[in-house]
């Protein structure tokens, strides 16, 4: 085989993938977001739109954490006598 043709089978064995990998992003999204899908034609498309409609900002996070430490300083079971 000359190198064209495995460079080809390459490339096709690629382009297979991520149509498998397109179709898996498409069926996994809930269907009331799928017509948002429509117009991104490439895997990367996809995901990159998921990511910017459905990740968390960095200033959520913060925010969920600064609540979580505030309530997480509760007495520990040792300090609370159950029978009193």
């Amino acid at each position: 085989m000359d190198v064209y043709k495995i460079k080809q089978a390459g490339y096709e064995k690629q382009q297979k993938g991520l149509a498998i990998v397109n179709t898996a992003i498409k069926v996994s999204v809930h269907e009331n977001q799928q017509y948002s899908l429509e117009d991104k034609d490439t895997a990367r498309e996809r995901l990159v739109f998921l990511k910017s409609r459905f990740s968390q900002s960095t200033n959520r996070f913060e925010t969920v954490r600064k609540e979580w430490k505030a309530t997480s300083h509760l007495p520990s079971k040792n300090d609370v006598d159950v029978d009193k």
